[in-house]
């Protein structure tokens, strides 16, 4: 509910209190508060759960209709605002790429790992889910399961792609913005603070998910878990889409200024005190 809250006041104070200088960059935040409202709505439905064994990853959607699928679907949607901020094409196609890609290594419902995951989840949660598993093995039947771990491979060198570009262009834009003498103080400055916004914007998927992610689906394979983590990874994905709106309103001067004009009102209204008859005839 708070993220929803965030989300909404950030689509207010945008459609209110943006300037000209922000261009269609208004319309991109609209983008990004709008889908973090689905991703948190979808995560209240889904009530996703992922459990880490030695050499065994696992995810599973806490839901009556849940389906392998339809849990990669789920945990690739968290990925979807880099596809709109950073790569608008190549990453979109990482993105379709890493379904397929995990679809095609999944293990059978009757596998080892399968069985062992589900005896887990029962000892946590005290009953069982049916279907919807996303298992991937990393050592099957006494060797590396190598498909897997190619799989896992793959996905973890796109994120590593990203995240170099993202650093790239951000260091080339800050450069070329400091180099810009035909640009005025105050352009420069509302540039910076444009390009410390998308910077935060991008920063906050990556401790958020992608970081969790890696422990989750990479460290498995040296037989290496972080139980911490797992169980704690719902919980960080549904902190991503409430922490983007409050960096958003924290750093961006309008939006700090329309929040606190906002309170300020409130503020005054609720201290406004009727005036008696009496004290006007005094």
């Amino acid at each position: 509910v708070p993220g929803i809250l965030l989300n909404v006041l950030l689509i207010y104070l945008v459609k209110r209190c943006s300037r000209s200088e922000l261009g269609t960059f208004r319309y991109l935040l609209i983008i990004f508060a709008g889908y973090d409202i689905i991703l948190i709505v979808l995560n209240l439905i889904f009530d996703p759960k992922y459990i880490v064994l030695p050499g065994i990853f696992s995810s599973v959607l806490d839901f009556p209709l849940g389906a392998p699928m339809l849990t990669l679907i789920h945990g690739t949607s968290f990925m979807i605002s880099y596809a709109i901020l950073i790569m608008h094409i190549l990453y979109r196609y990482w993105v379709i790429h890493e379904v397929v890609a995990c679809h095609s290594v999944l293990s059978p419902e009757d596998s080892v790992g399968t069985l062992m995951i589900r005896e887990e989840f029962r000892g946590k949660f005290g009953r069982d889910i049916s279907a919807g598993w996303v298992v991937v093995e990393y050592w099957k039947n006494g060797g590396w399961n190598l498909a897997s771990i190619a799989a896992a491979a793959t996905v973890d060198a796109a994120g590593l792609f990203i995240v170099v570009a993202v650093v790239s262009l951000a260091s080339m834009t800050y450069h070329r913005i400091s180099i810009s003498y035909g640009l005025s103080t105050s352009t420069k400055a509302a540039q910076m603070r444009l390009l410390l916004t998308v910077c935060v914007q991008t920063v906050i998927p990556i401790v958020c998910v992608a970081i969790p992610y890696f422990c989750n689906t990479t460290l498995p394979i040296f037989s290496v878990t972080l139980p911490f983590v797992s169980e704690s990874t719902a919980i960080c994905m549904s902190l991503f889409s409430s922490c983007d709106p409050l960096a958003v309103i924290l750093l961006m001067k309008p939006y700090r200024t329309g929040l606190k004009s906002l309170v300020t009102l409130r503020k005054k209204s609720s201290m406004v005190v009727p005036i008696s008859p009496r004290s006007t005839e005094a």
